[in-house]
């Protein structure tokens, strides 16, 4: 499989005021159909989406979760390592970090690096 996200800006005309959209697809890298529609992961819909698409690919349980989800939910996930994620967890550090191959790509064009691996990053 392989993926592409785009955060995209769009124009709230009713609210006026610029809002970010984190689209997500997935391919099936050997016959390049596509096995995961454009998905907005700024929206729970996209993140159930998600979230059933790689539970049945994988046969467990996956839940997509951010930063500001369900705020009253006891969450043991933190997006960063950050003392105040450690503090707000009692010292549990599980940090998700997830960067794809098409940012690793864009990470070596940038910097000018031909030899840069995804298993570098966390």
């Amino acid at each position: 499989l392989e993926s592409r996200y785009e955060i995209r800006e769009v124009d709230d005309r009713i609210l006026k005021e610029a809002k970010q959209q984190r689209w997500l697809t997935i391919r099936d890298r050997a016959t390049q159909r596509e096995v995961l529609p454009w998905t907005d992961l700024s929206q729970k819909e996209g993140r159930r989406s998600l979230s059933e698409f790689l539970s049945d690919f994988s046969g467990r349980r996956v839940e997509c979760v951010t930063n500001d989800n369900d705020a009253n939910r006891d969450c043991k996930f933190q997006f960063g390592n950050t003392s105040s994620g450690v503090k707000l967890n009692k010292g549990d550090t599980r940090t998700i970090h997830i960067i794809n191959q098409n940012t690793i790509d864009a990470i070596k064009r940038k910097i000018g690096v031909d030899i840069l691996h995804a298993t570098r990053f966390r």
